[in-house]
């Protein structure tokens, strides 16, 4: 396998290829504040109570409507981040450059974002849309130096894990509200006999029916060396349900959830340049694979390394082929039918791809032939470039994009 140098390093070896590596659904976060109310009595050591002024409480702050973009220079290891109005297009670009990890993602939940800066930086960082996107005093917490954190869900604003990919084979449990560790849930049981560098290698994660769903690549010398699997914990108890096994190796996409498919679906790509992969589905009601919906890498054109699910019958795929060229093309999910071209194959780094509320598919674009790398938006459902052409998001390519809806 062939690494590229101008790729996000977002894990331990599944960093910079010649093929575009997911940047990894789901995006779960935090309420703004916790409120208190008042139970409208009191007493006064026998003193008349006198009632409160009324008062009109605050307003909550809008919701921005944005889509938050991570763009990055992993060769200088400078990262910065920018937000496109979803109603206008108008960008604020590089807000606070260098403000984040040249490797990262981020996840939304309750209008503020979550950064998961990874390898060197390995810390989650609070940005307030509130406060101009910003990150407030104290709103940074490390998650273990070297340890590459991947990713972090939430099941509720007391209780949040991390995923890590390094140096351990624990997952970490934070309060997202005041980002204090509450502990860990050990994964070292799921470790294959050949893997001698200790991690399981969490990455994905998903919330729910109240259950966490954890993707496990299983890799040793950045290498997969048996089969993905999906460990289903249940965060009431912290403990294990069940694990999935998946058919082939190296899963690398996000969790995603089909409501019209009702299903959770993953996409493993095996080794890159290969049809060796493919997306899998797994039924939530069972926690089991779903063996009737399958969609093999040769039935797309080469490695699905990212997608997301429009409908039932309609997916937006980043495709990678033998030559490591990236496409981003349209799909039925049910039958796995290849329906259209959305960006046509060419040596360009594809790393996200991301639909919103709107029925728009926005997809980041690390072309470093132009000097405008950034954005293309289209229409979920008629496949139109929206923009058109580029959007230009700040001096630095995109390498991920949430929406803070």
């Amino acid at each position: 396998m062939v690494w590229r140098d101008d790729a996000p390093r977002r894990r331990r070896g599944r960093q910079s290829w010649s093929g575009p590596v997911l940047l990894g659904a789901l995006l779960l976060t935090l309420p703004l504040a916790l409120l208190g109310c008042d139970s409208g009595g009191s007493s006064n050591g026998g003193q008349t109570n006198t009632p409160p002024p009324v008062t009109t409480p605050p307003s909550p702050a809008p919701t921005p409507n944005v889509a938050f973009v991570l763009t990055a220079d992993p060769r200088n290891g400078v990262g910065s981040y920018s937000t496109v109005s979803l109603s206008t297009r108008n960008v604020s670009q590089d807000i606070q450059r260098g403000g984040v990890s040249s490797d990262a993602i981020a996840r939304t939940f309750g209008g503020k974002v979550y950064v998961v800066n990874r390898l060197n930086a390995d810390n989650i960082q609070v940005i307030d849309p509130a406060q101009g996107f910003t990150t407030p005093a104290n709103a940074q917490v490390s998650v273990g130096n070297g340890t590459n954190p991947q990713d972090i869900a939430f099941i509720n604003a007391n209780k949040a894990y991390v995923s890590r990919l390094e140096k351990t084979a624990r997952l970490l449990i934070l309060n997202p509200t005041t980002l204090a560790t509450l502990g860990e849930l050990d994964l070292s049981a799921r470790l294959k006999s050949n893997d001698r560098d200790g991690s399981p290698e969490a990455t994905h994660m998903l919330v729910l029916n109240s259950l966490l769903y954890v993707v496990l690549q299983h890799l040793d010398n950045f290498v997969p060396i048996a089969a993905g699997e999906v460990v289903v914990i249940d965060p009431a108890t912290d403990r294990i349900v069940t694990v999935i096994t998946l058919p082939f190796r190296n899963p690398l996409s996000q969790l995603h959830f089909s409501a019209t498919l009702r299903r959770i679906l993953v996409s493993c790509v095996g080794e890159f340049g290969v049809d060796d992969g493919g997306i899998v589905a797994i039924d939530p009601s069972t926690n089991t694979l779903d063996g009737t919906l399958h969609i093999p890498e040769a039935a797309l054109g080469g490695d699905i390394t990212e997608f997301a699910i429009i409908s039932s019958t309609k997916g937006v795929a980043i495709v990678s082929d033998a030559s490591f060229n990236n496409a981003v093309i349209t799909f039925n999910p049910s039958n796995g039918q290849r329906l259209g071209t959305l960006i046509a194959p060419a040596s360009t780094f594809i790393p996200y791809v991301a639909l919103n509320s709107r029925n728009e598919v926005y997809i980041a674009v690390r072309d470093l032939r132009t000097t405008t790398p950034g954005l293309r938006v289209f229409d979920a459902v008629t496949d139109r470039d929206v923009v058109p052409g580029t959007l230009s998001v700040g001096l630095l390519p995109p390498i991920w994009i949430a929406f803070v809806e």
